[in-house]
C-alpha cells in the first residue's frame, strides 16, 4: 500500500449528522471525524482507501 497527503474540505449535512444537540455534535467532531473514514469514488463504485484525519480545523462555532 502507498500513502499520499490530501487536504481537503468535507461538506455533510448537520442536520443529519448531529441537529441541535451539543453532544450529537462532539459525538461528530470527537468519534466519526476522529475515527477510521473511508473514501469512495461514485465514479468506480469502489472504496479507494482508508483516510485517517491528521489536523481536524474545529470550527468554533462547530461546539457551541
Amino acid at each position: 500500500m502507498k500513502t499520499i497527503t490530501l487536504e481537503i474540505e468535507l461538506e455533510y449535512s448537520p442536520d443529519v449528522w448531529y441537529g441541535d444537540d451539543i453532544e450529537s455534535r462532539k459525538f461528530f467532531v470527537d468519534d466519526v471525524l476522529g475515527g477510521d473514514l473511508l473514501l469512495h469514488s461514485q465514479d468506480v463504485g469502489e472504496t479507494v482507501g482508508k483516510v485517517t484525519v491528521k489536523n481536524n480545523l474545529r470550527p468554533k462555532d462547530l461546539l457551541k
